[in-house]
């Protein structure tokens, strides 16, 4: 059977520069299914910064240095420690995930 011709007519990219851009409607498939969007950025040290969301549902959000995410700086003391470590369990659930992927990937 044929592959499905892919439709680069959906395909928009936004380029502001050789350092960020948006591309949404990409029709190259990936484990995941094509990509309905991404902002990428990449910094002068080739440190690269993205968030994309695919057709098979998955939101990623991806730093190949420190990653910041700030929330609840008005919240109570008590629900702010909280937030944090049901954050830090996402995290880690998150990351074990990624493992596992590129794991069967390589297998």
């Amino acid at each position: 059977m044929a592959a499905k011709p892919k439709n680069y007519n959906r395909r928009v990219i936004d380029s502001r520069g050789a350092h960020f851009r948006i591309v949404s409607g990409d029709p190259l498939v990936g484990s995941t299914g094509a990509e309905v969007c991404k902002v990428y950025a990449v910094n002068d040290n080739d440190d690269s910064f993205l968030i994309s969301h695919s057709q098979g549902g998955l939101s990623r959000i991806a730093a190949e240095k420190t990653l910041e995410v700030r929330a609840g700086d008005k919240n109570t003391p008590t629900l702010l420690i909280l937030e944090l470590v049901l954050l830090m369990e996402m995290s880690l659930l998150l990351l074990l995930t990624d493992l596992l992927e590129s794991t069967l990937k390589i297998l």
